[in-house]
Parts: C-alpha cells; structure tokens; sequence
C-alpha cells in the first residue's frame, strides 16, 4: 500500500508537461500497476506462509496428540501385560511344584497346576471348561510375559517356563484332562484309604490291610492334591501307632521266642524286613514318630539274636571245613561246601558277622589242600582228551576264586595248557591224548623231511603269532578306554573303530581271548630259492574274533585271504621262525 501511494504522490507533483506525454503516462501506469502486483504478491505470500505456519503448528500438534495416544497406549499394554505376567506368576506360586527330573514336564507337575484351586482364582474358570481359543490367547500372553530380554517373567525358570507352556498348550489340552482326571482319582483314592484306616484294629489281619493301603497310597501319592497327601499321611501314621507297632511288636516276641537254626534266621530275617520304614515318593515317611522308635528297638533285639544264631551256625561250619579233608579230596568236598554256603548261608552274611567270616576261613584252608593236590591235579589235566573231560576235572576240584592263590593258579595255568593242547589236537585233525609213540594211520601228523619243519612245529609258530596279535588288541583297546586324546584325532578316529568292532562282534570291551585255530594242515615245504629256509604251503582256519587292523601285519596275514596260505620257515639258534612275504597271503 505504501507502494501504491508513493505512485500517486509521484503522478500529482509531475510538471504538467507529463500529462501530455503518453510515453511518460504509460510508464507511470505500468509501474503504479507493478507495485500493485507486487504489493498483492506480497500479502499473498505473507497470508499463505501465515497459514503454513498455521499448518505446521496444527499437524506438530496433532503428531503430539498421536505420540502421546501411542504412549498412553503403549503404557496401557505395558500395564496389562504386566497384570498377566503378575496373575501367572501367582499361579506358579500358589502351591509347591510336584518333584520331577528332566526338562519335561511330569504328570503329577501339569495336574497340580491345573486343579480348579489353583487354576479359577487366575483365570476365572475350570480348565475343563476352557475353549481351545482362549487357552491360545492364554499362551501368546504367556510367551510375551517370558520374552527375552524384556518380558516381564524373563528371568523365570526354564523349568517352570516349560511347565506353564505344557499346562497352556492348545494342542496337549486332551492328554492334560487326562491328567487332571487322574489326579482327581487320586484325591479320591488317598481320602477313601485314609477313612479306612481309622477303622483298622490291632490285628495282624488288619496290619496286612494297613501294608496294603501303604503300597496302594504309594501308586497315586505323587498326583495326588497336597492336602489330600496331608490328611492320607496324618491318618495312616495314626494307625501305625494305634495298630501296626503293637502287631509288630507281638510278632517279634514270638519269633525271638522260637527262632533256631537256619530256620529261625530265615524267619527273623524275614521279620526284619517288615520293620522297614516306608516312604512316599517325595519322601515323606508313612510311620509315626513312636512306629518308628518301636522298629528301631524290634531291630536291634532281632539283629542280637540273628548274631547268636549266626555264631552257632558259623561254628557248625567251621567244623565241616577242618572236616573236609586234604589234597583232592578237601578240594572236591571244598566245592560241595561253597555251593552249600551260597544256596544257605551267604543271603545273611552281610547281616550276621559271623557268617561272613566263614569264606576267609574256608579260602585259608583250601589253599593249603591246592598245594596238597597241585601235582596230582596238574597230571589228571595233561590225560585228559577234551575239552568236555578238561571242564569236568575244573568243576569237580576248582573255584573260581582258587586263581587268587599261588597254588590255585599254577593248577589253572596247567589247566589252560592242557586246553591249548587240546585246541591243538582238534586243529591238526587228531584224537585222543597224544601216545608217547604214534602208531601209524590216516589221523597221523605228515612225517617232515629232513630238516624242515614238522606240522607240530609250524601251528606253535602260527599260534604265537595269534597270540601276539591278540595283546596287541587288548592293549590298545586298554589305550582307548582311558578316553580321547585331546591332541591326536587320528589316534581317535582309530579308537571309535577298535571299540565299535569290540561291540559288534563280541558285545563287550573287555580283553579278547586269543581266537582258536578252528583247523590247521601241512600240505608241503619246499627249500626256499635263493634264500635261507622252506617255503611252506599250509590250509589255516581261525575264529573270526580280533580286528585284522589291530593286530599287526603277521597276525593280519593269518585272519585275511583264503584258507590256502604261504610263509618261509627258518630254523634258527633258538629255534624255529616264520617269515613272510608279499606273496604270502594267497
């Protein structure tokens, strides 16, 4: 506006000589207009950046308003989320958790979390009566609650986590009503026995239902609710008091009254038993406090008379041991007695002290009979023809025990070499106990030319080397079962194979016998060309018990290839040696 009056001003003091120059008015006109349009410009601008600013201002305030919306909301969720988590975390507190192992959750765990005590104070009904969507939205709201790192209940428990997702899972619904249903089966089941028991009599018939009640309380107690546990545990430890001690208590009299010999120690020994205390699954013991001071003293007095029984009974023994002889015959009478003891006497060794102690005295006074009879057994081993004749002569004389004694293990030690040499004989087709002087027949060793070597000296060769291989094995299964070697994968690797080839073929990691020489024949031997020795050609076959890969190169040679096998035989100073070559597995 100032614009435009400045115009006006400046068109009235122009001379008079401007109103007559159309030049001059046009310019004048133009620009009076030019300020005017600059003028209307500027208001324009000045009114469109005022409602810009206007703008501005109303959509910061709208975004406040919205910002704090979302925060008043956010807040509300926070708020709400935070009375879930509190409501499930009052749901975990509300009862003790039945025990349970392992990261899965027991029967007994989910049914206490969901027993209508429990479960309606939080979520405002049955579980029973709960719909698949909403037990959904009850889980979605748990995973929020135990979100990490923020979730309200993040820092729960794995184990109780779990447990809340087992009880919620839409999907385990089903199998959680059936344990709930069983659950309920055994508050009932605990309140039924409970009443029954206030009604039992000092009797040892109704003692018998009280035992019974026990074992039947026992296989529900763990499902069972905690004050269903309390009243069946407050009423039978009242009838132990009021029915089982005063029973117990005639029933050791008696027995302390009568008990004799073997007879007598089997039945305190029996009567013992019943003075055991009871436990529920969680612990709990079902006897009374005075149920279980009466058994302790019923004990004690048994435990005196099974000792003084035990003493008679040891000093019997003891007499039949000094009786048993010498040399062979207090070994086969030995082996008569032991098994005697062990049917009889040992189930109350570990009770009764004196019976123990009857076993170090008969181990003392057979191993003077094994040094009496050690010839004249190591000579009946060396006649015998089989192995069935060889077990025998074991069975009627030894003890598995006799091997810790020096006389008992040379005995055995003759034992083992008679069964080699048996192996022997069956191995090179013969029968019998070898005659000083072979007669002549189709069973006979082929007789070796001179200087090589015979079929008797070619199996010793090939069973040392089996021999050799086989402590080869065992020791590097000793090796492995020492554990891994932390530094040597490849001794590892090699581990894992030795032990699953043990297990497959054997079943068991313990050292592996040398495998027998199933059969063994000389077909022939020729000088060795070029070299020092025979050539020999023989047919092998040997049980399939060791690891070709473990045995070394020898022994591997014998296990693998055909039956028809070669090596070279060298007599040398300390006599024969067998030597192979690349071509000696054929």
């Amino acid at each position: 506006m100032r614009a435009v009056l400045a115009v006006a001003l400046l068109s009235i003091a122009l001379p008079t000589f401007a109103a007559t120059d159309a030049d001059v008015q046009r310019a004048v006109q133009r620009a009076a207009d030019q300020a005017v349009r600059q003028a209307k410009q500027q208001q324009a601008r000045a009114e469109r950046e005022e409602r810009q600013r206007a703008a501005q201002a109303e959509r910061e305030a709208r975004q406040r308003q919205a910002q704090a919306q979302r925060e008043a909301n956010a807040q509300a969720r926070q708020e709400t989320l935070a009375r879930s988590c509190a409501s499930l975390q009052a749901w975990v507190d509300a009862e003790p958790i039945p025990f349970y192992t392992g990261h899965r959750p027991s029967e007994a765990a989910i049914a206490a979390m969901l027993r209508d005590a429990r479960f309606v104070p939080i979520f405002g009904q049955r579980y029973d009566e709960m719909d698949r969507q909403t037990l959904q939205q009850l889980a979605q709201g748990a995973s929020r609650c135990f979100a990490v790192p923020n979730g309200p209940l993040a820092a729960l428990p794995a184990r109780e986590k779990q447990l809340v997702n087992s009880a919620l899972a839409p999907g385990q619904q089903p199998a959680n009503l059936q344990h709930l249903a069983r659950a309920r089966e055994a508050d009932a089941t605990l309140l039924r026995l409970a009443s029954a028991a206030t009604g039992l009599q000092p009797t040892e018939p109704d003692a018998q239902r009280l035992l019974a009640m026990e074992r039947e309380g026992e296989a529900v107690f763990a499902m069972a609710a905690q004050a269903a546990r309390e009243r069946f545990l407050a009423d039978l430890r009242a009838a132990d008091t009021a029915v089982a001690v005063p029973v117990l208590a005639a029933a050791v009299d008696q027995a302390l009254a009568s008990a004799q010999g073997l007879d007598g120690l089997q039945a305190l020994a029996t009567l013992a038993h019943r003075q055991q205390a009871g436990f529920m699954p969680a612990g709990e013991r079902l006897q009374s406090t005075e149920g279980v001071q009466a058994r302790a003293e019923n004990l004690r007095r048994i435990q005196q008379r099974m000792d003084a029984i035990g003493e008679a009974l040891a000093a019997t023994e003891r007499q039949r041991i000094d009786a048993l002889g010498e040399g062979a015959v207090a070994l086969e009478q030995g082996v008569r007695w032991h098994a005697d003891y062990l049917q009889r006497l040992q189930p109350y060794a570990a009770r009764v002290e004196p019976l123990a102690g009857l076993l170090p005295y008969f181990t003392q006074k057979r191993e003077q009979a094994l040094a009496q009879a050690r010839e004249t057994l190591q000579r009946q081993a060396a006649g015998t023809a089989s192995h069935e004749e060889l077990h025998g002569l074991q069975a009627r004389y030894l003890l598995p025990q006799d091997q810790q004694t020096v006389p008992g293990m040379a005995i055995l030690t003759a034992f083992t070499a008679q069964a080699q040499a048996v192996d022997k004989r069956i191995a090179l087709g013969r029968s019998g106990v070898e005659p000083e002087q072979p007669a002549p027949s189709k069973q006979a060793a082929p007789q070796a030319a001179a200087g090589e070597p015979s079929e008797d000296v070619m199996y010793d060769l090939v069973r040392s080397v089996l021999d050799t291989g086989t402590r080869r094995q065992n020791a590097l299964m000793a090796g492995c079962l020492d554990g891994p070697r932390t530094h040597d994968p490849a001794m590892n690797q090699v581990c894992l194979a030795t032990m699953l080839y043990a297990g497959v073929t054997s079943g068991t990691w313990e050292p592996a016998p040398p495998p027998k020489i199933l059969a063994f024949e000389k077909i022939g031997c020729a000088p060795a060309l070029g070299q020092a020795g025979y050539q020999c050609d023989y047919r092998l076959a040997v049980e399939k018990r060791l690891n070709p890969a473990l045995v070394g190169p020898e022994a591997q040679r014998l296990l693998e290839g055909a039956s028809l096998k070669q090596a070279r035989f060298i007599e040398g100073r300390n006599g024969w040696m067998m030597i192979y070559t690349d071509e000696a597995v054929q």
